[in-house]
């Protein structure tokens, strides 16, 4: 079934109490956070002078709206890369992957274009866009901010999630991860090379730039990366916790003194 006819297919039916209950979940601990934060985080003069506001007077009606799409992408989606599995699941990495598109489409926050692009013009003059990527991907870029940071997080309470609940059973170091991680509140990027924007604005660019021309939302190619990232994280934490032995041997010369 194509997309169109999918979503199509899917306007108006009642969510099941089960992606009802998933999807609060995301929102009480990433989705509705971030928005927030976002909004919160604006340059108070260019909030104030552009209009800034959510784009919804009631985030709760937002939500739904939101929830909507992202059960239509998300099973969508499934008819693509799963198509022959009589129950398909999503990773964590493809469903961060459908809600960062399913924010570019319901973006939480507006403010007014046109005096947001002569605000810009005012307060940097000639100076290049590059020179204050910070500023532009926290103001101008606050929705894909915010839907780049949506997605991480879904990713990193997988991440929390893996290292709590191990099939296997809990090990030492697995609590240890949890804890690593639970401390962070938030995936480690990687370290930024001189002369280039670090990792997380040229994302929030890229996404910007996709939209803005109206390219097609690459689903894998986002999935992959959130992917890769988780991968540096478990390799950051287990780089930067001593090894099993060493610890032991640590606390061993500890008691034994």
């Amino acid at each position: 079934m194509e997309e169109a006819n999918l979503m199509e297919h899917q306007k108006g039916q009642p969510f099941s109490i089960e992606f009802q209950n998933s999807f609060d979940f995301l929102w009480d601990k990433v989705i509705k956070p971030t928005i927030i934060s976002g909004y919160e985080s604006l340059d108070e003069e260019f909030r104030t002078k552009c209009n800034c506001t959510y784009a919804y007077s009631n985030l709760d009606e937002y939500k739904n709206d939101l929830m909507a799409f992202y059960r239509e992408k998300r099973e969508w989606l499934k008819t693509v890369y799963l198509p022959h599995d009589p129950n398909p699941r999503l990773d964590a990495h493809k469903l961060g992957a459908v809600l960062c598109r399913s924010m570019l489409a319901y973006k939480p926050i507006y403010f007014d274009f046109n005096i947001a692009k002569k605000f810009v013009e005012d307060k940097f003059k000639e100076q290049k866009e590059s020179s204050h990527t910070e500023w532009f991907t926290q103001n101008i870029y606050v929705n894909y901010r915010i839907a780049f940071y949506v997605s991480v997080g879904i990713v990193y309470l997988n991440l929390l999630y893996n290292y709590q609940d191990n099939e296997e059973g809990n090990t030492f170091f697995d609590l240890e991860g949890f804890s690593f991680f639970q401390k962070a509140e938030t995936l480690h990027f990687y370290p930024k090379s001189p002369h280039h924007d670090n990792f997380e604005n040229s994302c929030i660019i890229a996404l910007q730039k996709n939209d803005v021309l109206e390219r097609n939302f690459d689903y894998l190619t986002y999935a992959i990366m959130l992917f890769q990232l988780e991968s540096y994280n478990r390799q950051y934490f287990e780089a930067t916790y001593p090894t099993m032995n060493n610890f032991l041997e640590e606390h061993t010369n500890e008691l034994t003194q």
